[in-house]
Formats: C-alpha cells, sequence, structure tokens
C-alpha cells in the first residue's frame, strides 16, 4: 500500500499512457473491432429476441397470476406462476393462429387484387392530376401531362439489380432465422420464469458495483421506467386495436376496397402519436379516392376524422391517462428524432424514452432544489444564532 501510494503520480500516468494506446489501436484497428462486435451481437440476437418477448409477456402472466393465487385448491396456488407462464404462451399461440387463419387469407387476397389492378389505379390516378386546371396554369405538369409509368420505370433503371441477388442469398439464411426463433421462443419462457431470480442477480450486482443508497436509486428509477414502458405499450397497443377495427367496420360500411387492409395499416400506425393517425388518414383517404371516387373519399375522410379524434380524446386519455405526461412538442420532438435515426421502431419507443428522461431529470432537478433549500434553511438558522 505505502509503494502505491509513494508511487501514484507515476502509476496514474502510467495507466493514462496505457488507455491512450489502447484507444489509438482501437482506431487504428476500428474494422476488425466492429467485426468482432456484430458477430458477438449476432450470436446474442435471439437473447435480445427472447428479452422482448418475455418483456411483453410478462404483464399478461402476472394478471393470469393474480388470478390462480386466488384459486382455493392448493396445488394450483402452489404453483401458480409456472402455470400463468404456460396459460400466457398458450393464450398468445391461440391468439396468433386465429390471426392468421382469419386475416392472413383475406389479405392475401387484397394484395393480389392490388398487384393486378395497380396499373388501372395508376392510370385513374394520371388522368385525375392531369384534368386538375390550375396545375396546368401554374405549368407544373407540362402540356401533356405525367406519366407515372415512366417515373416508375425511370426509378427502377436506376436501381441496381445485384442488390435482388443479396436479398435472394438472405432468403438462403431463413434456416438459421428459424433456429434464432426457436432459440428466442425457448429462452423467453425460462426468462420469464426466472424473472425474480434475474432482477435479484441484477440488483446484487449494482449493490457490489455502487453504493448503498447508488444502488437504491437505480433500481428506483429502473422501476419507473419499467412502469412507463409497460403502460405506454400496452395502452397503445388497445388503442391501435380499437381504432383499427372501428376504422375498419366503418370503411367495410362505406364499401372501400381493401378495407382489412387499411384496418391493419391504421392501428399498426396509430402506435405512433400524431404522425401515425395522419399518415394512415391520407394512405385510406387516397385508396378509396382512386378506387370510389370522389364522394366516397369524402365520406371516408370525414368517418376516419371522426374515429380518430375519438381514438385521441376519449380513447387514449381514457386508456393512458396521464402515465406520460409530457407536453405534446416533446412527443412531436421525439417521434421525429427516433424516426429519423431508426425508423418505425425509433417512433414507436422513441415518447416512452423522452417520457423516462423527463422522470430522471425531473427527481434530479427536485433533489437539487430540497437540498439548496435545505442549506438555505441551516445557512439562515445558524446566521440567527450568530
Amino acid at each position: 500500500m505505502k509503494f502505491f501510494q509513494k508511487y501514484a503520480k507515476w502509476i496514474s500516468a502510467f495507466i493514462f499512457a496505457c488507455a491512450v494506446i489502447f484507444v489509438y489501436k482501437a482506431f487504428d484497428n476500428l474494422t476488425n473491432i466492429l467485426s468482432v462486435i456484430g458477430t458477438v451481437l449476432g450470436a446474442l440476437k435471439p437473447f435480445f429476441i427472447a428479452f422482448i418477448i418475455a418483456y411483453i409477456l410478462n404483464m399478461p402472466a402476472i394478471r393470469i397470476n393474480r388470478l390462480l393465487k386466488k384459486v382455493k385448491r392448493p396445488a394450483i396456488a402452489k404453483h401458480s406462476y409456472g402455470l400463468s407462464v404456460l396459460i400466457t404462451y398458450l393464450l398468445a399461440l391461440l391468439v396468433l393462429i386465429v390471426l392468421f387463419a382469419a386475416i392472413l387469407p383475406a389479405l392475401y387476397s387484397n394484395v393480389v387484387e392490388i398487384y393486378q389492378n395497380l396499373p388501372s389505379y395508376v392510370r385513374a390516378v394520371e388522368n385525375y392530376i392531369n384534368n386538375i386546371e390550375i396545375l396546368k396554369k401554374l405549368n407544373i405538369i407540362g402540356e401533356n401531362g405525367i406519366d407515372i409509368y415512366s417515373e416508375i420505370f425511370g426509378y427502377l433503371r436506376g436501381v441496381d439489380i445485384m442488390q435482388f441477388g443479396r436479398y435472394a442469398y438472405g432468403l438462403l439464411s431463413v434456416t438459421s432465422g428459424v433456429f434464432d426463433g426457436v432459440v428466442a421462443l425457448i429462452a423467453s419462457i425460462y426468462m420469464l420464469i426466472d424473472k425474480d431470480r434475474l432482477i435479484n442477480l441484477f440488483s446484487r450486482g449494482l449493490h457490489i458495483v455502487f453504493k448503498l443508497d447508488t444502488a437504491e436509486n437505480i433500481v428506483s428509477h429502473a422501476v419507473k421506467i419499467n412502469t412507463i414502458f409497460v403502460n405506454y405499450i400496452y395502452s397503445r397497443f388497445i388503442c391501435g386495436a380499437i381504432t383499427g377495427c372501428l376504422c375498419g367496420i366503418a370503411l367495410s360500411i362505406l364499401k372501400v376496397k381493401y378495407a382489412l387492409l387499411l384496418a391493419i395499416l391504421i392501428a399498426l400506425l396509430d402506435m405512433i402519436p400524431y404522425f401515425g393517425s395522419i399518415i394512415s388518414c391520407i394512405i385510406s383517404i387516397f385508396v378509396a379516392l382512386v378506387t370510389g371516387g370522389i364522394w366516397k373519399a369524402i365520406w371516408a375522410a370525414v368517418i376516419l376524422l371522426v374515429l380518430q379524434q375519438i381514438d385521441g380524446n376519449v380513447l387514449g386519455p381514457k386508456i393512458m391517462g396521464d402515465s406520460l405526461e409530457i407536453r405534446p412538442f416533446w412527443i412531436i420532438f421525439a417521434v421525429s428524432v427516433g424516426g429519423g435515426l431508426f425508423g418505425f421502431w425509433g417512433m414507436l419507443i422513441s415518447v416512452p424514452i423522452v417520457a423516462a428522461i423527463k422522470v430522471t431529470v425531473m427527481e434530479y432537478f427536485d433533489a437539487r432544489d430540497a437540498q439548496r433549500e435545505q442549506t438555505a434553511d441551516t445557512g439562515g438558522g445558524s446566521g440567527q444564532i450568530e
């Protein structure tokens, strides 16, 4: 110990020099390092997927576990959690089977019909745009109008055909994907069963690395962040499912083509605040215009806007409550930045991330304010005594 105290400066300088050399070598061999990191992440991919599956199914398992604990039979109450996990996975499998059996055939027929009728739809759009007089007067579309087919083929000529070879090669790895899916499914079951042990192990690790107060704060914040994510994901899923069903029924009553496909699109995009409903409404109105004419598009627009208002002002607040407690500006900011950086998934999870950051920052500010007030009170008291 005396040796380290005597040569502390030299030891610190040596460690700093080693760190500089390590950073330099890391940048010098950045390609190899990134390749190794990519290989490691690829090997861990099934476990990331397993964590997502377990995280999503955790809430239903908890609810079912609470119900099973109320059963008077001791055997069921004793093994309630294991049974709840089993029932959760069976219900999830049943829901997937029903959805695929009921929706997939109709969805397939919609896609095939779109593909077959695409030329006529393109020509209808061309005629509609070319007959708008104001566009002709402003010379936006030219004297001969626009030719969407030429634009599409011009774009396709700029596409690298070799990319399709890479896509085909990617299809050959489907066996690997199935294997990863099976591993992820099995791992998610064990993650859900051993959830309490894993959380306890994580907590013990924090207490080893950090001081007691710091570890407790990290655990407390992790619980709050988890609550925010769970409430947001499930509330948006419920709102999206209800809105998608209502819009699908409304479009079916109006006899808008591809109502099922549009309903699924509305449900998925409704998971994205603000932007999702706008995009889905525009697409649905456009499809109604192309396939059914102007009046069908107007009726679809009116009904969809009413249902979206019900979703935004009634369903959303009723289901989500004030769990996020963030202003609309920050929601729009989060969705824009998240979508720009990570696409659809970034838009989906950016809002709860911003909400979690806001909770952490506000708690830090509150703690600092309380500390300042305590310091001021202590200083004021000492001044009165003096």
